[in-house]
Order: C-alpha cells, then structure tokens, then sequence
C-alpha cells in the first residue's frame, strides 16, 4: 500500500494511549480517544507515478505506535524537487507485529504493529455520520487556519495547564466570528480570544466532496412497502 507524507503528520494528533492506524483502503487514523484525524488515501493519479510497488497491504488495519509513526514520518523527508512526488513509502503487513517499509530512495526498514480490532467501515463510517450532522447539517464557518492555530497556540502558552485538561470555551457570534476564552490556573488570569471569520458566502463555498468522502457519508435508508 502507498501512504504518503501527507498522512505521516496526522501523528501529532496521537497522544499516549492514542494510536495511528492505516486502514486496506489507503486511509490513515490519528486518534488520541478523545479527537481524531482522519486522512484519505493517496490518489490513484498520484500512486502510478510513485517508483514504489503498489501492493495490499495484507491485512484489514494495522496499528502502529506514535513513536512508529514518527520514525516512518522521518524516512519520508520533504521533497520540493518533484512536486512532493518522493514524499511517499510502501508498506506491507508482516503478520500482525510488523510493518515492511520501501521509501522512494530504495532503503527499507520495518516498524512494530499490531492488529486493530475495528474495520475501516465501522471507524470511517462512525466519523463519517459525525461529519455529516456537521458539515451537512450544522452552521458552517470558514477561518484562517494558520491564524486560528496562532491564537490557540498563543492562548496554550499563556494557560499553561500541568493537568492536561486546557479547557477553552468557544463562542460564535451573529457574524460567525469566534471568541475563545481559557484561565491560567497557576495565576488565575483570564485569557480571552476573538477571531474573525471569513463571510458567510465563502463558508457555502465548500470545495466539492471527493468520492472517498462520499462514501463516508450514511446511506439513506430504504423504505420497506407495506
């Protein structure tokens, strides 16, 4: 199976009881239990210009450590020369306790895995249903990622919190902008954040669902006749 770099650093979402996991159909899943990332699969367009063997990988999802996950994220460098195209590796199942890896560059290593007790249908299509009471159904809004992670990196420095909790509460304005607000439980100070929103006109202008989320969405139920 072809995974790519793009996958590899859903990791930072996996906390330690949390895992990454790579699923038959070419999908990755970082989850720390309490959210996940999930990452479709390499384009098939993309796959058949990748040096690499394109074979199964061998069994239905394959768990692997962050640790793991890291190490393989290493082997994957940045490539700015073919357009990302060297930004991929081919894994392949050995049993359940490893993991065989080729990069782009001919080397090959391997990392430790286990067996992942749920299919890619039952995880990608419970998140899927998430996905579509929200995107579908909820108020839609469009930020500036870079500029939200900013805030909430700034406001996680400020709140510092050993606990590991850091809560923030989050507010939506009439307009769609957002306000944040967190406490500083060492010292007691308040710490507030406010963030525009871009207009609603560019949150409906979504662009189109690829077929793999499609597929992540319920299907609707058919009516039995009377």
């Amino acid at each position: 199976m072809i995974i790519n770099r793009v996958q590899l650093l859903a990791q930072d979402v996996v906390g330690d009881n949390g895992a990454f996991v790579l699923f038959q159909n070419g999908s990755a899943l970082a989850s720390n239990k309490k959210s996940s990332l999930l990452v479709e699969g390499v384009p098939e367009r993309v796959q058949r210009q990748v040096p690499l063997p394109r074979e199964p990988l061998g069994v239905e999802a394959a768990r692997i450590t962050k640790d793991s996950a890291k190490s393989l994220l290493s082997s994957v460098p940045r490539d700015r020369k073919f357009n990302g195209l060297l930004e991929h590796a081919a894994v392949k199942a050995n049993g359940f306790e490893t993991l065989a890896v080729e990069t782009t560059d001919g080397k090959g290593t391997s990392v430790t895995s286990r067996r992942f007790s749920e299919t890619s249908d039952e995880v990608e299509g419970a998140i899927g249903r998430l996905m579509a009471r929200t995107l579908d159904r909820g108020r839609i809004l469009c930020l500036n990622r870079k500029r939200l992670l900013s805030l909430l990196s700034a406001m996680e420095k400020c709140c510092e919190d050993s606990s590991e909790e850091s809560p923030v509460w989050i507010g939506i304005s009439e307009s769609g902008d957002i306000s944040l607000r967190s406490l500083n439980l060492g010292t007691g100070q308040a710490v507030l954040g406010y963030m525009h929103s871009y207009d609603e006109a560019s949150a409906r202008r979504q662009p189109a669902h690829t077929e793999w989320e499609r597929s992540l969405r319920p299907r609707p139920r058919r009516r039995s006749d009377d």
